[in-house]
């Protein structure tokens, strides 16, 4: 795909794909960060088969907005600061400034500067060999993935389509979060039809790695329930 291309409507009907071809028998989906953010658009732009397919859905760390919206705040001035602020982020994601603190320090094993930059994304306590991994798994990113993906999360903005989506779910929220407001993910929560919040009051933005046992639980219990209702195996 030429730069520039990639959009939030194009990640939605790929993933239609992926449902169309694997999910005839039922499915849940699970989605984590830009990854909730691609499952909710996916729902409500393909209603008819998300009825008849999808079982429920799991989001962990899934924003309304893009979190440039939650630093700027909600004052008069707020869209301009954000939109200000985002600009400013899309810069230092296309220039190599992620790469010179990131990707040179992948393998490592010492706590360096990297280290400590991704470690302000975990919550209380976060054990070093998950920070560690997810250190790595974002330097691994191309730079032109990580800038495309960057740039559709800036024009996010779900909560005009929450309302029309009907698929149970289940919002998981890092109670520590400093990437996606917990706040935030309570209100997502509240304004889906059938959404229930779960909060997991000592993670960041990975709970699925920091607490991964509950995590695990969680959306098995979820899933099991869901897909059971529905005469549906588990896949």
């Amino acid at each position: 795909m030429a730069p520039g291309r990639l959009t939030l409507e194009f990640c939605a009907d790929a993933l239609a794909k992926v449902v169309d071809t694997y999910g005839d028998e039922g499915a849940v989906l699970v989605g984590h960060s830009l990854g909730g953010v691609v499952t909710l658009a996916y729902l409500a732009r393909h209603p008819e088969t998300a009825s008849r397919l999808i079982r429920g859905a799991v989001l962990t760390s899934t924003p309304m907005t893009h979190f440039a919206r939650h630093v700027a705040g909600r004052w008069v001035g707020a869209g301009l600061e954000a939109r200000a602020l985002a600009r400013m982020m899309q810069l230092v994601v296309e220039s190599d400034l992620p790469d010179r603190l990131l990707g040179r320090d992948i393998g490592a094993r010492d706590l360096s500067l990297s280290y400590r930059i991704v470690r302000w994304g975990f919550g209380k306590d976060p054990s070093p060999s998950q920070v560690l991994f997810v250190r790595d798994a974002i330097g691994e990113v191309r730079p032109d993935v990580r800038a495309e993906t960057y740039r559709v999360m800036t024009r996010c903005d779900l909560a005009p389509l929450l309302r029309d989506i009907t698929v149970p779910t289940s919002v998981i929220i890092g109670g520590r979060d400093r990437l996606v407001n917990p706040e935030e993910s309570l209100m997502l929560a509240e304004q889906l039809p059938r959404g229930r919040a779960v909060v997991f009051p000592e993670s960041g933005h990975v709970s699925f790695l920091e607490d991964h046992d509950r995590f695990n639980t969680e959306v098995a219990r979820f899933a099991e329930r869901r897909l059971r209702r529905a005469g549906a195996r588990p896949a």
